[in-house]
């Protein structure tokens, strides 16, 4: 493995950049951009999170042929988690896996390709993607920065990821009446009324007893601002958390609000829309033909998301993005790792497709 990557994914572990770190966030980047000091770096900041583009161009270049992008904020991990462990082919670690391994991988790619191309090549570093991207991401696209073509380093197994389940998190509420424990008929349970709603939403969305290309949704939180024993609450609400396909863009809303039940209101806290790019699309096939070709014998195929990544904001405005990354696993687990083998084939394919993109 080449050991600079290796020695920038030790030093972005070794970072715990997560969303209540702001003081890391910005640690973090400046780590990643130590290398790139030679090319454009533009820096912008939403809500004071940062994020920067670097680019082969002049300062206020907006409009890329290529924009890599990688995130370097993590999810909460334990003390040991933020010292990267090697085991065979496995790196281990707080964001090994999701992204820092890759994210180091295109750092030094960036590094190497960005002066030999013709044409405009961008990388994109945020560090809110685990909390939506709307800061870093979809700021920069709102400020009007595109492309023809864009692509998110996330772990794919050396597969294209191409469409991805939009985001509904809702919060649902109910109104009761208070009263003493003692003598429930006096009150209005809004405990037992939410209940009733809750109990359609299982029947309707079961939990899929294994991996599937459906609409899910998962109940994230009930709570009340009741706290004895011996009263009736008169408030509830519960927090729901629903991944929906392409083709129910438009009627999963309304199907949820049929389900209410009398007291029950249903609240729209984020709405985030789906990924899904053209799988004809002429850079995704040139990605996949050069990916057979150097992924030692896997058949890297197209695959659609369960979760969300920062491709949906691109997607969303109609540029064409996808998901493409090393072999990983453990995805915020205690045991996140990615394949050392897997960074150098997928730092491989990235590099032939950069260098025959026109």
């Amino acid at each position: 493995m080449d050991q600079e990557v290796l020695s920038l994914t030790k030093s972005l572990v070794a970072i715990p950049s997560t969303a209540d770190n702001n003081a890391a966030l910005k640690e973090v980047l400046d780590v990643a951009l130590k290398p790139l000091q030679e090319f454009t770096i533009e820096k912008f900041s939403k809500m004071d999170c940062p994020s920067a583009l670097i680019h082969n161009q002049k300062p206020g270049t907006k409009h890329f042929r290529v924009i890599l992008n990688a995130h370097l904020d993590v999810v909460p991990g334990k003390k040991e988690q933020y010292t990267l462990q090697q085991d065979g082919d496995k790196l281990l670690g707080r964001g090994a896996d999701d992204m820092k391994a890759s994210a180091a991988v295109l750092v030094y790619l960036f590094k190497e390709i960005a002066a030999k191309v013709s044409y405009p090549l961008a990388l994109q570093l945020v560090t809110d993607e685990e909390v939506g991207g709307f800061y870093g991401a979809r700021y920069q696209a709102e400020e009007g920065i595109t492309t023809d073509f864009y692509l998110t380093g996330e772990t794919t197994e050396l597969n294209i990821k191409n469409e991805a389940k939009g985001v509904l998190w809702l919060k649902a509420t109910a109104l009761g009446k208070t009263a003493h424990g003692a003598y429930p008929q006096n009150g209005d349970n809004a405990l037992w009324k939410l209940k009733k709603y809750l109990d359609k939403l299982e029947s309707a969305f079961p939990v899929p007893t294994e991996l599937s290309w459906k609409t899910t949704l998962n109940l994230s939180a009930v709570s009340t601002t009741n706290g004895a024993y011996n009263k009736v609450p008169d408030y509830a609400e519960a927090k729901l958390d629903v991944r929906y396909i392409p083709s129910e863009a438009k009627t999963i809303l309304p199907k949820l609000k049929s389900l209410l039940t009398p007291g029950v209101e249903l609240e729209v806290v984020e709405a985030d829309p789906f990924h899904y790019t053209d799988p004809n699309n002429k850079d995704i096939q040139a990605l996949l033909k050069i990916a057979r070709e150097f992924s030692d014998g896997k058949k890297s195929e197209l695959m659609q998301g369960q979760g969300a990544s920062d491709a949906r904001h691109y997607s969303a405005v109609g540029v064409p993005a996808i998901e493409f990354g090393p072999i990983g696993g453990g995805l915020h687990s205690d045991e996140e790792w990615v394949s050392i083998k897997g960074l150098e084939t997928y730092s491989k394919i990235l590099k032939e497709f950069l260098l025959r993109a026109t």
